[in-house]
């Protein structure tokens, strides 16, 4: 039988420590990063402007004025504020390959990005029970 080998770190330069580096995105040529960036903005447009003519109909109209048709405006708001909030940073942090904004701008970045991700994602799941 052969014997099972377990691996023991006997050296601290054994040690592998993760550096900036580590973290941060490969470096995009600047076509993929005009690539990224024409792509970022026809999405953000696409997802906001479709998304407010879905807010704007339901709530205008008197016959729309239903449970289910509310959770499509909150999934629709849930949806828009992914676009606003979420998308754009995370296109400057790919296309500048580092973040830019400070740490308290990192750790609110952060906590508002799971918040609407999570909306969006309990949204979608009452709209699924509730079917």
């Amino acid at each position: 039988m052969a014997e099972k080998q377990t691996s023991m770190i006997t050296n601290i330069s054994d040690i592998i420590i993760p550096t900036d580096d580590d973290f941060l995105p490969s470096k995009f040529s600047p076509r993929i990063k005009q690539l990224f960036i024409f792509l970022y903005i026809l999405v953000i447009f696409g997802s906001v402007s479709g998304n407010s003519v879905i807010i704007v109909v339901t709530l205008c109209n008197k016959a729309m004025h239903r449970v289910v048709n509310l959770f499509f405006v909150s999934l629709a708001i849930s949806d828009t504020l992914v676009a606003v909030c979420n998308m754009p940073l995370q296109l400057e942090y790919y296309v500048s390959n580092e973040w830019n904004l400070g740490e308290a701008m990192c750790k609110i970045t952060s906590y508002i990005q799971g918040v609407c991700i999570v909306t969006s994602i309990f949204t979608l799941t009452v709209l699924a029970t509730e079917r």
